[in-house]
């Protein structure tokens, strides 16, 4: 016998591979061409290591971001010449965008809940995708000081919006991410394709533009 999932209240999209896609080693290439470094250290300093973690979770600011990366790369540059390099690799995924303006014509309250740095999201607010005015409240690690899947971004995300965690529904690309968002209680799914996600709202009662 099948199991009908209510209609949400409110949604929450994820912003990384979701809304917008991107791919780490372009910030890799770029900062190791900046400052005429192996990728490979790059590579080892911001993402194997907890620089990027640290940033994304409001632990260090941009400038200490920065320090650090010269102090270990011996890159050279000037702060914004880092952010730049760092945060130059985002791009719009268009069948997402057209998913959120439907749901906001169709007035559906949309927000975000993204792991992200001051500096990548300087640089998409700098892109003025039109977007990003359809989704309130904005939960991004960096001003929380916590970050997915830790349950106290949920907690916040849940408060912001004055809403029952069951009647949330949440999309984001990375399991443990939803794993953390079923824990906190809010209906939430792995993304994996915009016609999945058509899928996944038409089981919740919302029914889009195929």
């Amino acid at each position: 016998m099948e199991t009908s999932i209510s209609t949400p209240e409110f949604i929450y999209f994820d912003l990384g591979r979701v809304l917008l896609t991107f791919d780490h080693e372009i910030a890799v290439r770029q900062l190791a061409t900046l400052g005429s470094v192996p990728r490979d250290k790059i590579r080892d300093v911001v993402f194997e290591g907890s620089l990027q973690a640290e940033y994304e979770r409001g632990d260090i600011s941009t400038e200490e971001f920065c320090r650090r990366l010269r102090a270990e790369t011996g890159i050279k540059q000037s702060d914004a010449d880092i952010c730049q390099a760092a945060s130059d690799i985002f791009v719009p995924n268009q069948p997402m965008i057209e998913i959120v303006e439907e749901l906001y014509l169709k007035q559906w309250p949309l927000g975000l809940l993204s792991n992200t740095c001051d500096a990548h999201w300087q640089w998409i607010e700098q892109q003025q995708y039109s977007f990003l005015n359809r989704l309130e409240p904005l939960v991004l690690s960096f001003r929380a000081g916590v970050a997915k899947p830790e349950s106290e971004i949920y907690k916040i995300a849940i408060e912001r919006v004055g809403v029952l965690p069951g009647n949330i529904f949440f999309v984001d690309d990375l399991p443990a991410n939803v794993a953390g968002a079923k824990a906190a209680g809010l209906d939430a799914v792995l993304y994996s394709t915009p016609t999945q996600l058509l899928a996944d709202l038409a089981e919740r009662g919302i029914n889009m533009t195929a």
